[in-house]
């Protein structure tokens, strides 16, 4: 069974895509910030992260997603990320994804970065 790791500091978001994933039979492993995530990352292999790029109320930079992706390029975790970018201009974020990327593709809101 594939395994996804939901990284969102919104419970709602969290429980929407597991109970999506769930019902597609993946294995969910859910994390409200990146320390926790950090922590999942340590104890289990996953498959997939999804991911915000915000986790403190009130940013927006995207910089703790970014920070993020910068420790998990550093990490053993080999997983492809799917990175939720909740403006319209997703080009803002783009440049600095891309330095963590092998590839990103856009698809409306979200991007698909590969480590």
């Amino acid at each position: 069974m594939a395994s996804i790791l939901v990284l969102d500091c919104r419970s709602d978001i969290r429980f929407s895509l597991s109970l999506l994933l769930e019902q597609q039979e993946y294995k969910v492993f859910e994390a409200s910030d990146p320390e926790v995530a950090k922590r999942v990352l340590a104890g289990q292999q996953v498959d997939l992260i999804i991911q915000d790029m915000n986790f403190t109320p009130g940013t927006n930079s995207g910089q703790e997603g970014l920070d993020f992706l910068g420790w998990l390029r550093e990490s053993t975790a080999s997983a492809p990320v799917v990175a939720f970018v909740p403006w319209s201009n997703t080009k803002l974020i783009e440049q600095p994804l891309a330095k963590f990327a092998k590839y990103a593709v856009r698809i409306r809101e979200f991007l698909l970065v590969r480590k």
